[in-house]
């Protein structure tokens, strides 16, 4: 796709010029003799640069260039002028231009100009496309949760996010605590910057320290050049801290100073460097206990936790469990050949305590897509810890009262009726033999999500 160039000068011989001097293929250039002229067009077309004239009748340069940002803030703006001073040129940066050309100038001169805008354009339009796959990657709308519980803590995230406080994140392993860390990260003025990620649990202590404060050449046996530590790779964004518990007391000590000054300091260097490090660390051990017992100190506690998410294990979050399933299932159903899970499948889903969390049922919905041999998973697509003892033949568990267990058949019901119709309601209350109102009175009553079935 070619750029498009906006050139605007009340001198019409200059325009014919310099269309002709910056004419190439992957450039459409529109030229216009009136301010006027230029704001109709910028109303209706997007330009990649524009070359505006700073002195013309009716409008100067500096107000049509305040008319650009408000109108098409993305278009890299160059003031020509005949009259450039430092105060022309100051006012024409902060009003919002990227560079200014004086007349009078070659035509080498302004495709140098030209050039050089057209880059940063590009360079602007990658951040802005980086950040958006942020975004739809690790957004709220990519994190499945129709739980209370879990849209509590997409509440705090969406609160929290665009602030530099430390976040401390709770959880079991396998909730997920690394996406809602990205999730964060993503939705934050950050976005732009790196992410690091460390596990505090999986790298050997004695290499830790260098991994997270970097050193300089000499510092200790096989240091032969100096290493950024993780801390100042994340300069300007954020670094996750993962199984934070972890960490060795002589690190905790360090980490704290970074937090309270806002600089590291290299093994081996004689100086800190200040950094701007968002920090989100996330932890699966209760560290009320390390603190007890003296394994982790109380004030980095109270500086990593100036925000807290509690992230629910899988068991405590039941409504989730079906919602994830189908989650999981476009993510791993290449083939798009499985439209959703039996009727009699969906019961040992929903009643297995997953130990191991998301990240478990993840694996057990890959294994089963590769497994399944008809166009639904079924109990016998399951592993046999989630159906031992034959249970799956049993809707409903043991000890339910008639009316939890006629509402817990509804549920599935309801459930099943979505998937089989893609998410569409009306033919889904009709299978039912129910009015449309009436099913979605039914789908509020028990926090059914149609989204997460629309296909």
């Amino acid at each position: 796709m070619s750029d498009k160039l906006l050139l605007l000068d009340d001198e019409v011989n200059l325009c014919r010029s310099l269309s002709r001097a910056l004419c190439r293929d992957d450039l459409q250039i529109e030229s216009f003799t009136h301010p006027t002229q230029a704001m109709d067009a910028l109303g209706h077309s997007s330009y990649s640069v524009a070359l505006v004239d700073l002195m013309m009748p009716g409008m100067n340069g500096l107000e049509f260039l305040r008319e650009i940002g408000r109108l098409s803030p993305g278009t890299v703006v160059v003031i020509m002028t005949a009259y450039a001073t430092i105060q022309t040129a100051v006012e024409a940066m902060r009003a919002g231009a990227f560079d200014y050309l004086q007349k009078p100038f070659t035509n080498e001169e302004a495709r140098q100009h030209l050039d050089r805008a057209l880059q940063h354009f590009r360079l602007l339009e990658e951040n802005r496309n980086l950040r958006g796959q942020l975004v739809s990657r690790y957004g709220m709308s990519n994190i499945v949760g129709v739980s209370a519980a879990m849209q509590e803590v997409f509440r705090v995230v969406e609160s929290v996010a665009n602030s530099s406080a430390t976040v401390l994140i709770r959880g079991e392993s396998g909730t997920g605590k690394e996406l809602i860390a990205r999730a964060l990260h993503a939705r934050s003025s950050r976005s732009a910057g790196p992410f690091v990620a460390i596990n505090c649990g999986a790298i050997p202590s004695e290499l830790l320290e260098s991994e997270l404060f970097g050193y300089e050449k000499g510092a200790f046996t096989g240091a032969h050049s100096s290493k950024k530590g993780m801390l100042e790779q994340a300069d300007g964004g954020t670094l996750f801290l993962d199984e934070v518990s972890e960490l060795l007391p002589q690190l905790q000590v360090k980490l704290l100073r970074v937090l309270q000054e806002r600089e590291v300091q290299r093994l081996g260097a004689d100086r800190a460097i200040k950094i701007d490090v968002r920090v989100i660390a996330a932890t699966n051990a209760d560290l009320n206990d390390r603190i007890r017992t003296g394994a982790f100190r109380a004030d980095l506690y109270y500086r990593l936790n100036v925000v807290s998410l509690r992230i629910p294990p899988l068991r405590e979050r039941v409504d989730d469990i079906l919602p994830l399933v189908h989650h999981f299932l476009r993510k791993h159903d290449q083939l798009h050949r499985l439209t959703g899970v039996h009727p009699l499948a969906a019961p040992l889903l929903r009643r297995y305590p997953w130990p191991g969390n998301v990240r478990e049922l993840e694996n057990v919905i890959e294994r089963a897509t590769l497994l399944a041999t008809g166009q639904e998973v079924t109990v016998a697509d399951l592993p046999a810890e989630l159906h031992a003892g034959g249970e799956f033949e049993r809707t409903v568990p043991a000890g339910k009262s008639l009316s939890a267990a006629r509402e817990e058949f509804e549920r599935y019901f309801l459930l099943d009726c979505l998937r089989r119709h893609n998410g569409n309601v009306s033919r889904a209350a009709r299978e039912a033999g129910l009015h449309r109102q009436n099913f979605y009175q039914k789908l509020h009553k028990y926090r059914i999500e149609r989204k997460d079935y629309l296909t």
